[in-house]
């Protein structure tokens, strides 16, 4: 409550990346009059499409931090199941964190095969990992927290990743919660699945992997919209606007 008081009585603006955050914003109490919101920000000028590939082997990346609402252990079953179908694809892992241990555990518990882990990576080198991907994985979840006597829900606003995945002209599999559905459109740019189930995911997975003229069209779907709306070359004039106006 102080925060919101603190905003609402000394701030011009407070930007919100997203409809979700809006929303949620709005119902702690912000006036709607100080709140303004911009959704997008990936520079398709470093993010974008790699030359058609000709691997034979699929690569599906998942680049994430090592943190629960992330849900990486419903990307990683997702990935068994996909696996014990019969499909032919890598699964390269972006990302550390405090569950790094956690996670390491699980790939060996679940017997995964097809994985690698290549930790943390600098931004200038994350362009590099999307273009060599084929597809981009992400199962975000909504994660109650409790902290200083109250509680809060954490999850998934915009996805700064999947930004970049479609700037890179990739297809998404990824979960609908918070934000995400603002980003991907599902059947368009990529499929949304139910929160935590990764036997959807998994089902999606294989489909985009067994067809590529479906990944093909999903991946150029999500490069067009993510030039017209997301991108830096759109979005900085907004900011302009705003600053100028204060």
């Amino acid at each position: 409550a102080e925060i919101v008081d603190l905003v609402n009585k000394h701030a011009d603006y407070f930007i919100v990346n997203i409809q979700y955050s809006y929303g949620r914003t709005l119902s702690i109490g912000v006036k709607p009059d100080k709140l303004v919101k911009v959704i997008g920000c990936v520079d398709c000028n470093i993010f974008y499409p790699a030359p058609e590939s000709l691997r034979e082997t699929i690569n599906v990346l998942t680049a994430a931090r090592f943190v629960t609402f992330k849900g990486w252990e419903y990307s990683l079953q997702a990935v068994q199941q996909a696996r014990r179908k019969g499909t032919n694809f890598q699964y390269l892992i972006v990302g550390d964190g405090p569950e790094r241990e956690i996670i390491e555990q699980m790939i060996v518990d679940i017997r995964l095969d097809n994985v690698q882990l290549l930790g943390a990576q600098r931004i200038e080198q994350m362009p590099t990992y999307f273009r060599i991907a084929d597809i981009f994985l992400h199962m975000p979840i909504h994660l109650k927290k409790h902290e200083r006597g109250s509680s809060y829900v954490h999850t998934e606003t915009m996805g700064r990743s999947l930004c970049e995945a479609s700037a890179s002209g990739l297809p998404i599999v990824t979960s609908q919660v918070g934000g995400v559905p603002e980003i991907v459109q599902d059947g368009e740019t990529g499929f949304l699945v139910p929160e935590r189930d990764y036997t959807a995911a998994a089902k999606r997975l294989v489909e985009l992997i067994n067809d590529p003229t479906t990944r093909r069209a999903m991946g150029a779907k999500g490069r067009t919209r993510t030039e017209t709306l997301f991108d830096w070359e759109h979005i900085w004039p907004i900011y302009q606007e705003i600053l100028r106006s204060v």
